[in-house]
């Protein structure tokens, strides 16, 4: 976690370990542990999206139940995510999930 411009910004690399084999993939407990202390953030940078939000069909493009529960009791104002290779923003609770792709610029 860092502080910048008064906001408190984090992140969690990796995605869903879709294959047997390469770094950063996680399975869902792996998620949960290396999310269990992490403090509550602004803005969350992951490249996975929580689950249940903009997940996809394939079974490869699925979100982490730890960003779930993150969003939940942290509330941060941004969770901002990759790998589902969509354009896609929706809010949850006092939390909006914003999937990029490509890139994206957003303005407070």
């Amino acid at each position: 976690m860092v502080e910048h411009g008064g906001l408190r910004i984090g992140g969690l690399n990796g995605c869903w370990k879709y294959k047997s084999r390469g770094v950063f993939l996680h399975d869902q407990t792996d998620a949960h542990r290396l999310l269990a202390d992490f403090p509550p953030v602004d803005i969350l940078v992951t490249h996975n999206s929580p689950h249940g939000i903009h997940d996809r069909e394939d079974g490869v493009h699925q979100g982490f139940d730890a960003l779930t529960d993150y969003s939940h009791w942290a509330e941060p104002k941004l969770v901002i995510h990759g790998h589902q290779h969509q354009n896609r923003e929706t809010p949850v609770g006092r939390t909006t999930v914003i999937g990029v792709y490509g890139h994206r610029v957003i303005e407070a």
